[in-house]
């Protein structure tokens, strides 16, 4: 214990036990008046006889009347002489006067305790059955049971007819428990040294014993009502729950998201009213903001995640950064500052988690052995594995600091954000309208969904819950930037164009003023901030001047100008209400592969893909999005939207003056040659054709955002809300109303522990009777009583029951069996998305300690409880329970009730209380007079009333509460307990505890209760507690050598069962006591081993004591309780290695060879 005071109180006790109660002097046959048997009597006759004279007929005395009785009953021939028979019967009719006489002791006893001080035996206590009623087919609402109504349950040992009736009036209805599901919050730090990490553990089955509906291993069937997980470590020594970690999150749903092609990057800029967490996690490293964070889009037959995490490393940058290094520190960086080179937070080195930094001495390495390559540059990471005390786990640290700009969660301090930035590539499928009867979250919307999950994989210690769920949302942005689109309907002035092959956009014959028109759904219905052209040119010309060369030969262009690159122009405007509204003015046609106008008189990128930049923010317009835009395949007059106009403008390319130009140069070449006399010779002279524009492969790159706000929005515009805010919950979804003040990241969690209970066929307002069957023993009796709190969901929202809708609860807080009664209002409804749709739901919730409550073994409704009733039954009936299933009808039927179950054998019957049990109280209460103030006062009277209790102990002068334990503390008085284990369903027979529950009856026993109900029969000032006892485990370390032929894996079971038995033997003989305070040798233990049949030898000895709060002393000789109110116990699992060699070694001595092993050549004792 902590802070354990070092006086001891001097007075060494080991308690009360029920059966030190009984004083024998009481008891009836403890002293006789007559004692005398008749063997007796008949020794006394024959001495007696012998003084009385016999006269004979003559009354002359002849001897005496001995041998009248020296005589024996003949048994064998049944021939006894009538006068010893009738001596015989005389004797026997004397016993019944000689019993009387010997009550006289108790005669005296019951009239003065019955007649002159008026007490009597308790009465008979009537058992209770639980009982659940299931309404006939033909009712189609609900059947009262009145209180009082009889029930047959056959009949005693008599004969007679058994009758139960209920004890209180019910109404049955159709409601039953549909579903159950539980949620625990790991925020108490109740995994031992593990700090508390807000780690939510889902299980959508709770009565099961994985929580995923494994089958339950417990004894008695029973499954935790928490759904509280066992940790383990794996083989890597990291903690792993036997239940799974919940999804939590947060989602959007917008139009925006209509993403069908191409790479798509989304970026969500999350804005908060509050940056402390913000600051907490960028402090945080046991976990990483990156990989915290998982995203997923709605797709069509599934959810479709983003880029994974190995396809983000840019090999390009790493070769950069260490080819670029020019000393050390420039690799390794200024300690103790973090990076250029970053731990990353999933992969380390063996088992490790987290992994060193690259080190300076590793850095001249790695600039030194770079410098000795030819070329000076590292061609590849991969040759950095061969640089001494360069590992994987460096490697892994270059790709995860070097990660290309796909995929990224930053966090901006200054401004409040969190921007989560996820990138969708090509091969992934299209970003399509939820469709929840194939995704199977219960999103209500109409658009895409983008739901971001904490990822809750590879994270031990801390959570990232616990700092992202105070972040107060105020705002969020969805920015989209995709390229690639290629799914376009294009068309020209006169027809339709397949993209799949190469089209000419202004017809075959462009003019000034011909059209080419780009339409996209999935653009236009989007309000766009930039639009850009992909093009790919069939048959560009290759002249080294570009258009100026091509067209060298043609006449000047109907706008009086030279064609040249930079003059072929186009005028573009977009559809809106089926008017055409102009972009620009003009822009050129040709340009380079970033969007820039090629100059005239330079060569035209005939082999690349160029950029035309068609709108973009600078241009001061704004397209509207139209959200409920329609598809189409065409533009036609009907068209309202959703298309693009590329209007020729500027300089034309020459088809209607081409033949003109073509006879002019024709006609000027012959003139030429005629009047030089030459042969005419058109190779390079006559103009090209005129270009005809023709795109090989087409498509598009867009960017849009929509900024919103997600609080104090008002309630029509929520009304016509387009965007959607969810919260992501264990067990569903929820919209999140944004017309709220204040809204969170995420959905809030505060509670330790929930319990959900789905009903089905609930027709409310109805009251519901819910049973709970507990496991016992399972609540942890060292914690306080818990506050279970009830709640019942209206349109996903929880709503405390009111404490007067609570009828009544005989669980104590769902610390034992009983019956919870609820009277469930008319606005609960099924109408919920965040667990399961259809149902109505409860939850029970306790903020902290869940512990404190029982293991549930089931859950029914339609419950009630009946009592025995005693016709002039058997008066021992009651010794024995009721078994299950005995109660299946009414003593006078009722057709609306289809079915009866009594799913548990009856419990709380006692048979009248038997006088020796009288005599005991009676005498302590004349002792005590109802007053605890002596040792012997404060155990008596709560033995007395607390029969389950197998002991107590009083320590005056001592406190013992929240850890402290103070053996002389005047004022203070503490009673330490331990309950009858013995056919119970205790958790752990080695510690004996008492429920919470019992000790609190205790304390209000004795103490009185705060509603003044029960009153105090101890002094007002005194401070009393009542404990559980102190247990000290003793730990055995040893190595054993097994006799020949015996089995090494069952004797090693065997042994340790052995130990335990030795050290705790009240787990295993119910005749043994638990006996406080004691002092054991680890000779003596060392003894009982070594008797063993089974032991060969022992060596290797040693014994630990381990105090109550963890703390161990090693290697002692004895161990001996620390405090008064301790007990010596055993560990579930002692040391025991089995020698399975002739050497026998240990930690302490030196090593030696021995022939033949023994307890003497084999020992670590010194």
């Amino acid at each position: 214990m902590s802070q354990n005071c070092c006086d001891k109180n001097p007075l060494k006790r080991d308690g009360t036990s029920q059966q030190q109660r009984l004083l024998k002097a009481l008891l009836p046959g403890y002293i006789a008046v007559d004692e005398r048997s008749m063997g007796d009597l008949i020794e006394f006759v024959k001495q007696y006889a012998k003084e009385i004279n016999f006269f004979n007929i003559d009354n002359g005395i002849k001897g005496n009347w001995e041998e009248f009785f020296y005589k024996s009953i003949d048994t064998k021939n049944q021939i006894t002489e009538p006068h010893y028979a009738l001596f015989i019967a005389f004797l026997k009719l004397f016993k019944y006067a000689q019993d009387d006489l010997n009550l006289l002791t108790k005669k005296h006893i019951d009239f003065y305790y019955k007649e002159v001080l008026q007490l009597s035996e308790k009465p008979a206590v009537a058992d209770q059955v639980f009982l659940i009623f299931e309404l006939a087919k033909h009712v189609t609402t609900s059947f009262k049971i009145d209180k009082g109504t009889k029930l047959k349950a056959g009949k005693d040992s008599t004969g007679v007819e058994v009758i139960y009736e209920t004890d209180k009036e019910i109404v049955v209805n159709k409601a039953k428990v549909k579903e159950l599901k539980t949620l625990f919050c790991n925020k108490n730090s109740i995994f031992g040294n593990l700090a508390p990490n807000y780690c939510l553990y889902a299980s959508p089955i709770a009565n099961s014993s994985d929580g995923q509906g494994g089958e339950i291993e417990a004894e008695d069937l029973s499954w935790k009502t928490f759904g509280l997980p066992t940790l383990s470590k794996n083989e890597n020594k990291e903690y792993t729950a036997n239940r799974q970690l919940a999804k939590i999150g947060f989602a959007f749903a917008s139009p925006i998201l209509f993403l069908a092609e191409g790479d798509r990057t989304v970026i969500l800029t999350l804005t908060f009213s509050n940056a402390e967490p913000l600051e907490r996690i960028l402090k945080c490293r046991d976990y990483n903001i990156d990989t915290s964070i998982q995203a997923f889009f709605s797709g069509e037959k599934e959810w479709i995640e983003s880029l994974d995490e190995d396809n983000l490393y840019s090999e390009e940058r790493a070769l950069e950064f260490l080819n670029n290094a020019k000393e050390a520190k420039d690799i390794a960086g200024n300690e103790p500052q973090e990076g250029p080179v970053y731990d990353d937070p999933n992969t380390g080195y063996g088992d490790q988690t987290k992994d060193y930094d690259i080190g300076i001495l590793v850095a001249e390495r790695i600039i030194t052995e770079r410098d000795k390559l030819p070329s000076k540059k590292y061609t590849s990471t991969s040759e950095l594995l061969n640089i001494y005390g360069f590992g994987i786990d460096k490697l892994n640290d270059i790709k995860y600091s070097f990660r290309k700009d796909f995929h990224s969660t930053t966090i901006d301090l200054k401004k409040k954000q969190l921007i989560i930035k996820r990138t969708l590539f090509k091969d992934k499928k299209a970003v399509v309208k939820y469709n929840k009867e194939v995704l199977l979250d219960p999103f209500e919307t109409q658009w895409p969904v983008e739901k971001i999950i904490i990822n809750t994989d590879g994270i031990i210690n801390t959570y990232i819950y616990k700092d992202l769920k105070d972040l107060e949302i105020i705002n969020a942005e969805i920015k989209i930037e995709v390229s690639g689109v290629k799914s376009l309907t294009i068309q020209n002035d006169f027809s339709e164009l397949k993209p799949s092959k190469p089209f000419m956009p202004f017809t075959n014959k462009p003019a000034i003023g011909s059209n080419f028109y780009i339409g996209s759904w999935e653009v236009f219905q989007k309000k766009p901030q930039s639009i850009d052209l992909n093009i790919a040119w069939d048959k560009l010309p290759t002249n080294l001047l570009g258009f100026q060369d091509y067209y060298q030969y043609y006449k000047d262009s109907s706008d009086g100008s030279k064609r040249a690159n930079s003059k072929f122009k186009i005028k573009i405007s977009y559809l809106y209400n089926k008017d055409w509204v102009e972009l620009k003015d003009q822009t050129t046609l040709f340009t380079n592969e970033n969007g820039v106008e090629i100059s005239d008189g330079t060569t035209l990128p005939f082999d690349k893909t160029v950029k035309i930049k068609t709108f973009s923010p600078d241009l001061n317009v704004t397209i509207e999005r139209n959200e409920q835009l329609s598809d189409f395949k065409v533009y036609d007059e009907s068209t309202q939207r959703g298309f693009m106009k590329f209007k020729l403008d500027g300089t034309d390319f020459g088809h209607s003056n081409f033949q003109i130009s073509y006879t002019k140069a024709v006609l000027t070449g012959v003139k030429k040659t005629e009047e030089a006399g030459e042969t005419v010779d058109y190779t390079d002279e006559l103009p090209n054709e005129p270009y005809t524009p023709a795109i090989k492969e087409l498509s598009l790159d867009y960017s849009s955002s929509e900024n919103f706000k997600v609080i104090k929005i008002e309630e029509k515009d929520f009304e016509e809300r387009i965007e959607q805010f969810f919260h992501i919950h264990p067990f569903g979804v929820e919209e999140v109303l944004t017309t709220k003040s204040q809204n969170f990241l995420l959905p809030q969690y505060e509670d330790e522990g929930t319990l959900y209970i789905g009903l089905s066929d609930l027709e409310p307002p109805q009251n519901i009777s819910i049973l709970f069957k507990v496991s016992e023993g399972s609540p942890d009796p060292d914690l306080t009583n818990q506050i279970v709190n009830w709640s019942y969901l209206v349109s996903n929202e929880w709503k405390p029951i009111d404490k007067n809708d609570i009828l009544f609860d005989t669980t104590d807080k769902l610390i034992t069996s009983g019956i919870v009664s609820l009277s469930l209002p008319k606005t609960i409804n099924s109408d919920n998305t965040v667990l399961t749709p259809d149902l109505f739901w409860i939850k029970a919730s306790v903020e902290n300690s869940s512990k404190a409550i029982a293991d549930i073994i089931s859950v029914n409704t339609q419950a009630v409880t009946a009592s025995f009733v005693d016709n002039g039954n058997d008066p021992n009936y009651l010794k024995i329970p009721l078994a299950e299933e005995t109660i299946k009808k009414f003593k006078d039927s009722k057709a609306s009730i289809s079915k009866i179950t009594q799913p548990y054998s009856s419990f709380g019957g006692e048979i009248k209380e038997q006088y020796s049990d009288f005599y005991t109280r009676v005498s302590e209460r004349l002792r005590h007079k109802s007053r605890a103030i002596t040792i012997w006062d404060y155990e008596r009277l709560v033995l007395a009333s607390f029969p389950s209790i197998y002991k107590v102990k009083c320590l005056n002068h001592t406190k013992y509460s929240n850890g402290s334990f103070a053996e002389m503390a005047p004022g203070n008085v503490t009673l330490i307990v331990i309950s009858n284990v013995r056919n119970t369903n205790a958790v752990d027979l080695l510690k004996p505890k008492t429920s919470l529950n019992t000790l609190t009856e205790i304390k209000e026993f004795i103490k009185g209760s705060e509603d003044n109900t029960k009153q105090s029969i101890c002094s007002e000032n005194l401070s009393l507690f009542i404990m559980n006892p102190i247990f000290e485990e003793i730990r055995v370390d040893f190595k054993v050598k097994f006799q020949k032929l015996k089995d090494p894996g069952y004797y090693h079971n065997q042994l340790n069962s052995d130990i335990i038995s030795f050290l705790a033997p009240w787990a295993f003989d119910s005749e043994s006591d638990v006996v406080f305070g004691g002092k054991i040798h680890k000779s003596k233990i060392l003894n009982f081993i070594e008797e063993r049949d089974y032991v060969d030898y022992v060596t290797c000895f040693k014994i630990s004591l381990i105090a109550n709060d963890g703390t161990e002393s090693t290697d002692i000789e004895y161990a001996e309780t620390t405090t008064s109110a301790s007990i010596l116990t055993s560990s579930k699992e002692h040391k025991i290695e089995v020698i399975d060699s002739k050497i026998c070694d240990c930690d302490d001595n030196e090593q030696y060879d021995v022939t033949i092993p023994s307890r003497d050549g084999c020992s670590c004792d010194k």
